[in-house]
């Protein structure tokens, strides 16, 4: 990947995840120390960050601390929200539990189920 990107490429593990060790500190500000600690050690200039979920929030996180140190981040599957379950959270995984229970083989048959769990139609299409 490195060759095809003519770049220089580092994948530090956040805390708590994969071959690091275990942290009793685990919030957004501690990983991004974390990776901007990686970028110093190593001398990293002009740095795309990528980050998936809870890697794009410290990707963000960087950026919002020291942005002259990226060049860009690439954000995936997150957004620059912090932004708590909803209360009907429960209600909704009630709902998929139903479907899963149910063995179903067609939307249709979810649907059905759904419609007593979220009246908005495009809501249950997206917990299918």
């Amino acid at each position: 990947m490195s060759k095809l990107l003519a770049r220089d490429l580092g994948r530090p593990d956040l805390r708590n995840h994969g071959h690091s060790g275990h942290d009793g500190r685990h919030d957004y500000t501690a990983m991004a120390e974390d990776v901007e600690g990686f970028m110093e050690d190593h001398a990293l200039q002009n740095v795309t960050l990528i980050g998936h979920s809870m890697g794009a929030k410290t990707a963000m996180t960087v950026a919002l601390r020291f942005p002259s140190l990226l060049q860009s981040i690439i954000s995936v599957d997150n957004a620059p929200i912090d932004a708590a379950l909803k209360s009907d959270f429960a209600w909704y995984v009630q709902g998929m539990r139903k479907i899963e229970e149910a063995q179903l083989t067609s939307r249709k048959a979810a649907d059905e189920i759904l419609q007593s769990y979220e009246e908005v139609h495009a809501y249950a299409q997206a917990l299918v």
